[in-house]
C-alpha cells in the first residue's frame, strides 16, 4: 500500500480529506500537542500547518498522525459523512528552520483509538 499524498480523489473516485494532529509520546503516556487539528485535501499542507504551530519540546518523541477520510453524501439527509481509513504516522524532529517530518508509515494496530485531549471525533486508528 502506498500513501496518496496530494490527491483529493482516491482510486475509486471518492473524495478524500486528511485530518492531521501532533502527539507526544514519552515513557508514561501519549498526549496530543497544542497545535490543533488540521483538515485538508493535501497531506503536506495539513502536516505543514500543524508543524508550524508546535512549541519547542524538551523531551519525548513527537509524531504527526494523519487519517484519510472519504467524504460521502448521505442522500437521505443531504449531509456529508466521513469514513475514516487506516491512519499514518510520521516522526517529527527539530531543525534550525523549525520542525521537519519523515516518511509516513501505517499506524500499528495497538495504538489508542483516541489521543487524550483530541476532539472526540474521527481519530480511529
Amino acid at each position: 500500500m502506498t500513501i496518496r499524498e496530494r490527491e483529493f480523489e482516491d482510486q475509486d473516485g471518492d473524495f478524500q480529506q486528511w485530518t492531521v494532529m501532533a502527539v507526544l509520546v514519552d515513557a508514561e503516556k501519549s498526549t496530543s500537542l497544542p497545535a490543533g487539528v488540521v483538515v485538508a485535501a493535501d497531506l503536506d499542507l495539513a502536516a505543514g500547518q500543524v508543524s508550524r504551530h508546535l512549541p519547542a519540546l524538551p523531551s519525548g518523541a513527537c509524531y504527526l498522525v494523519a487519517t484519510p477520510c472519504e467524504v460521502e453524501v448521505d442522500r437521505a439527509s443531504g449531509h456529508l459523512r466521513t469514513m475514516p481509513k487506516t491512519s499514518w504516522v510520521s516522526r517529527l524532529w527539530r531543525e534550525e528552520a523549525g520542525w521537519a517530518w519523515g516518511e509516513w508509515v501505517p499506524v500499528p494496530r495497538d495504538l489508542p483509538e483516541r489521543w487524550p485531549g483530541s476532539p472526540a471525533c474521527r481519530h480511529r486508528v
